[in-house]
C-alpha cells in the first residue's frame, strides 16, 4: 500500500505515465486533503466553490486512473451512482451503506476480527448456538444487529450472543414481538443504523 507524502503520490503517478496537467494536479491536491467518500460531481462542486477550474471530464479520468492505480476505492451505492474514497491513509474499517439514500458510514473493526457474515437456514437459538460452535466464535464478541426482535435478537441472545435492535416501521409485523431479557449477552437499541459507529 502506497504511504505517500506530499510529493510522493505524484511521483507514483508520472513513473507509471501520468502526464502532469493542471487540472490533475488541483485533483491529487484536494484528494490528498479529502478522508471522505464523494462523487465525482461532489469533486467538481468543491473545486468550484475553491474557483478551480477542473473540468469534469478531466476529473472523471483522473478518477477512473486512480482507481486503477489502487489509489481510491469505488463504491456502486445504486446502479451507476459512484463513490469514491481516498486509499492513501486508510486504516482498516467497514462501511456500512443505507440503500434508500445511499449515505455511506465508516466504523473501526477497532481490536474485532474484521466482520463475518453468515446465513443460517433457520433464524433460532439452535442455529446460532451451532453458528457460534462452527466458527469457533466468542460469544462476548459476537454481536446479531437487526430489525426484527423475533428472528434476530431474541434467538440471539437465547443462544448467549449479543444483540443490536434496529427497530424499522416497516418491519413485517409476524416479525413483531416483545424483546426479551438477554441472558448473558448484551441487548443494545439504537434509533438509526448509523448510531453503530458509537457502539463499534
Amino acid at each position: 500500500m502506497l504511504e505517500p507524502s506530499n510529493n510522493s503520490l505524484r511521483d507514483f503517478l508520472c513513473a507509471k505515465g501520468f502526464k502532469s496537467t493542471k487540472g490533475r494536479e488541483i485533483i491529487l491536491k484536494e484528494l490528498e486533503t479529502r478522508g471522505k467518500h464523494f462523487n465525482a460531481e461532489t469533486l467538481y462542486s468543491r473545486l468550484s466553490q475553491k474557483k478551480l477550474r477542473v473540468s469534469r471530464p478531466t476529473i472523471y479520468r483522473t478518477l477512473k486512473l486512480l482507481e486503477k492505480f489502487g489509489l481510491i476505492e469505488r463504491f456502486d451505492i445504486k446502479k451507476n451512482c459512484f463513490y469514491y474514497e481516498p486509499l492513501l491513509h486508510k486504516g482498516e474499517h467497514g462501511h456500512l451503506i443505507c440503500e434508500e439514500c445511499g449515505k455511506i458510514v465508516d466504523f473501526s473493526v477497532g481490536d474485532f476480527d474484521m466482520i463475518k457474515a453468515a446465513i443460517v437456514k433457520e433464524k433460532d437459538r439452535a442455529s446460532y448456538e451451532a453458528l457460534v460452535r462452527e466458527r469457533g466464535l466468542d460469544p462476548a464478541r459476537t454481536w446479531m444487529i437487526g430489525n426484527s426482535p423475533k428472528s434476530d435478537v431474541n434467538p440471539a441472545l437465547e443462544a448467549g450472543l449479543n444483540a443490536v435492535f434496529v427497530p424499522h416501521a416497516r418491519t413485517w409485523t409476524l416479525e413483531r414481538t416483545q424483546l426479551r431479557r438477554p441472558g448473558p449477552g448484551r441487548l443494545v437499541v439504537v434509533e438509526r443504523f448509523s448510531d453503530l459507529r458509537e457502539l463499534f
